[in-house]
């Protein structure tokens, strides 16, 4: 796992955020999400979401993730990311199926590598 990120340095935890359609399937890839960072000894706070929330919770965020079932709202949600400087991405549909943390959070920092 990588940790060449802009947040190695901080003084606080990466926030990031996983939406979906009503909040729940995102709350149990954000938990094995933390779990991953915990592991791995990367600060993170992860929150999950419906995106009826996106243009509340967007100010407070460093990295958001769409999971792949609401993935429609990119476009849409890409305008007020950017005004934020906020990295924004769907989450890959393989690592979705499998619930798999360790590749999200890896998608997650690669994400804000890329756009630091």
């Amino acid at each position: 796992m990588e940790r060449g990120n802009r947040f190695t340095a901080m003084d606080r935890p990466i926030r990031a955020a996983i939406l979906c359609t009503m909040g729940t399937t995102s709350r149990c890839l954000a938990e094995k999400i933390q779990t991953a960072a915990g592991a791995h000894g990367i600060p993170l706070q992860i929150s999950a979401a419906s995106v009826a929330e996106f243009e509340e919770i967007a100010p407070e965020l460093d990295v958001l993730l769409l999971e792949p079932q609401v993935r429609h709202h990119q476009k849409s949600f890409a305008k007020t990311a950017a005004l934020y400087g906020l990295p924004l991405a769907v989450v890959e549909p393989r690592a979705f199926a499998t619930m798999n943390g360790d590749r999200v959070l890896q998608q997650m920092l690669d994400l804000l590598k890329r756009d630091a």
